[in-house]
């Protein structure tokens, strides 16, 4: 105790107050995949940053309009591949975008084949297309932008499935070379289609210079120059180093920012999981981690179901400028250990356990107290705090008296 109590006083006299981030936080993100209608617009305002199909751009443009009047720094991204296409967007493509790029990958024979000639497939009705080859790059960019606006109607795009190891995708020697059955297989696909992936992202980069581009897939250093940042889906991302906390929150908040260009963006994906934790502590434990660093917070059904509206009592919350960089109180800050983490802002400060125990510490009295809630009133209880238990996975976020 005398020890947390030390780290507390040193919080309060030695740790610089950092001008970070004019934001106020916490900045609340939805990866948002359905096709929405006027019914939605309500609710999809009251986010900061928003991922949504390229068609919502056209079919949509009164949501753009109530959208930038309610949150005049928001950010809409728009959800596109590089080198991947979605078979069954073609049952629901109104607007023909989506069948005429279809079509020219089909005439010109840029799928991504295996030596016995069949489609590489990524995910389920998923077909990969050959980013090696440059017309395709070239092709599909000057598509997207055009049809879809991207220069004056997007704030950026969200570059999903960029993964590095084009070899998990078939047991089958896959035809990187030739992109037909002939039986020419290179020995270095994985290292082949980095180099591709990076020649991309630097040929969006040039076409979009201004424009915020994130990406969902690996956190490979060669590509992270030509980006503002990445998702982390499904977070902890399972396929992020070891799939621990601390591996996404390596990259989160020392790896990645050493690396990305500015205004760097970053979003942690939590996915609910009807595991016999709480849907407000899995979504507690997404949000403080995010508020270790400086990223977006979402939270939703996952992969299968980036549809989600939920609002909670923590989302409505304005603690203001963070004043310091978070600190692990149990270990080592440097290393970014599990342990039980905090960070303070102007009005509030969060807790994180990441541990496999329960962590206890005592914050200076009379600072701090619950928020007020209505979805979890035994946490969000709005009583003054001044010991603290919290379980392995779980946090608490603290506003000041």
């Amino acid at each position: 105790m005398l020890r947390l109590m030390m780290i507390w006083l040193m919080l309060v006299l030695l740790l610089p107050r950092l001008a970070m981030a004019a934001e106020n936080y916490p900045k609340i993100a939805n990866y948002y995949l359905n096709f929405f209608s006027t019914k939605d617009y309500a609710a999809l305002s009251k986010y900061d940053l928003l991922i949504l199909q390229p068609e919502m751009g056209i079919s949509q443009g009164r949501f753009w309009q109530q959208y930038r009047k309610a949150k005049p720094d928001g950010k809409l991204l728009a959800y596109l591949y590089p080198a991947s296409f979605y078979r069954e967007a073609l049952f629901y493509d109104q607007f023909g975008v989506r069948r005429q790029l279809f079509k020219e990958i089909s005439c010109e024979d840029w799928w991504l084949r295996d030596t016995s000639g069949e489609v590489i497939s990524s995910w389920p009705q998923m077909s990969v297309v050959n980013l090696t080859k440059k017309d395709w790059q070239e092709y599909n960019l000057k598509h997207l932008i055009s049809s879809y606006n991207l220069a004056k109607r997007w704030d950026g795009v969200m570059w999903d499935l960029v993964d590095s190891k084009l070899s998990r995708y078939s047991t089958e020697p896959i035809d990187l070379a030739e992109n037909k059955a002939c039986g020419l297989v290179t020995n270095n696909i994985d290292q082949e289609w980095q180099s591709a992936m990076a020649d991309f992202l630097a040929l969006a980069r040039a076409k979009m210079p201004k424009k915020i581009m994130l990406i969902n897939g690996d956190s490979l250093p060669a590509w992270q120059s030509k980006i503002n940042g990445r998702i982390f889906e499904h977070f902890p991302t399972p396929w992020e180093g070891a799939g621990t906390w601390q591996a996404s929150m390596r990259q989160y908040l020392r790896a990645l920012p050493r690396l990305n260009q500015a205004p760097q963006v970053y979003v942690l994906n939590t996915r609910y999981e009807d595991n016999g934790i709480s849907r407000n502590q899995q979504m507690r434990f997404g949000l403080a981690s995010t508020l270790l660093g400086d990223g977006y917070f979402a939270f939703d059904s996952g992969a299968e179901s980036h549809s989600q509206l939920w609002w909670f009592d923590e989302y409505d919350l304005k603690l203001g400028k963070p004043l310091a960089q978070a600190s692990n109180l149990t270990g080592s800050t440097a290393l970014v250990a599990p342990g039980l983490w905090w960070r303070e802002f102007e009005k509030g400060a969060v807790l994180v356990n990441s541990s496999k125990i329960t962590q206890k510490t005592t914050l200076p009295t009379g600072i701090y107290k619950r928020i007020s809630g209505l979805q979890d009133k035994i946490v969000n209880n709005g009583q003054a705090v001044t010991e603290i238990e919290i379980k392995p996975m779980d946090a608490l976020v603290l506003v000041k008296k």
